[in-house]
This record gives structure tokens, C-alpha cells and sequence, in this order.
């Protein structure tokens, strides 16, 4: 899910009563635990939130950076 689709959302969630929010809530807990999830979907989705968020996108630039020198060290792939 997108910054911008869980932003609205959470702004949606504001608008609600404390009596609404607890209600909701109580909602997507029981849909959550009785939805079944395998283990490599929750991998799956886990993978495809690091791959969008911004934070591990940073680190893996700096990574490439500081290591990019490594690529020029005559080796290629074959």
C-alpha cells in the first residue's frame, strides 16, 4: 500500500468518533485474524513494503555508492 492511499485513510480514521474508531477497529481485527494468510504471502508483502519504502531505498543508494567502486575491479558477470 502507498504513503498517500494509508495517509488518507488515517485521515478518514480521524473524522471518526472515539466510539467509531474502536468499532472499526474491532472490525479489521477479527477480519485480519480470520483471514488466511500463508507465510510466503507475508514474505511477499514485506518485501514489496521495504522495495517502496523510502528509508531502505536511501540505504540501498548509499550502498551502491559506497561499494561502486567494486564494479570497475575488472570482473564481470557472465
Amino acid at each position: 500500500m502507498d504513503e498517500a492511499t494509508v495517509s488518507r485513510i488515517e485521515a478518514e480514521f480521524r473524522r471518526l468518533s472515539h466510539a467509531e474508531q474502536a468499532q472499526l477497529l474491532t472490525r479489521l481485527q477479527s477480519q485480519l485474524a480470520s483471514s488466511p494468510v500463508t507465510k510466503t504471502e507475508d514474505v511477499e508483502t514485506q518485501l514489496v513494503a521495504m522495495a517502496a519504502d523510502p528509508d531502505i531505498r536511501r540505504e540501498l543508494h548509499e550502498i551502491e555508492v559506497e561499494f561502486g567502486t567494486a564494479d570497475s575491479d575488472g570482473l564481470v558477470d557472465e
